[in-house]
């Protein structure tokens, strides 16, 4: 079915069936579960770091005073090498995401062209 000149988008439309993305992604995911789908994503050496904070906060404990601290935690990858970098943060705020970036790529030992956020 194509929309096409003298074709009204209107007569086109009304084949199609409308869903909300949740209901789609159920769908897809369905669909995927029952055929055994996968995807194999192709990474080139150097070209992203994948960053995000963790789900769950961490407590850090304070081994001198025993203070208990809940800490967000910064993880960056590399998906070419899989090399790994995480650090907790006080707090999720943008001087913390700015700085957990910097040390992300002072561990690598150097930039990647895109960051995936």
């Amino acid at each position: 079915m194509c929309c096409g000149p003298g074709i009204p988008i209107s007569r086109w439309l009304k084949g199609l069936k409308f869903y909300s993305y949740e209901r789609f992604r159920q769908i897809v995911a369905g669909e995927v579960g029952a055929r055994g789908l996968t995807a194999r994503v192709i990474h080139s050496p150097g070209v992203s770091m994948q960053v995000d904070w963790a789900g769950t906060k961490m407590v850090l404990v304070d081994p001198i005073v025993g203070k208990h601290q809940k800490v967000s935690v910064f993880v960056a990858c590399l998906p070419y090498s899989g090399m790994i970098f995480a650090t907790a943060c006080v707090n999720q705020r943008q001087e913390n995401w700015h700085e957990a970036h910097r040390l992300a790529f002072e561990y690598f030992g150097g930039v990647t062209e895109v960051v995936v956020c």
